[in-house]
């Protein structure tokens, strides 16, 4: 299976409340953690 050579990319990290400096740091590991899992390393 060929992976995108675009890897996961940092564009879009989900935020809290709508605020675009508020991370949602566990949303993040969980999709960092499936897409390594996946085969797509950062």
């Amino acid at each position: 299976m060929l992976k995108s050579r675009l890897g996961f990319g940092m564009m879009r990290l989900p935020v809290k409340n709508n605020n675009p400096t508020d991370f949602d740091y566990e949303q993040l590991n969980e999709m960092v953690i499936l897409a390594y899992r996946r085969g797509y390393y950062l």
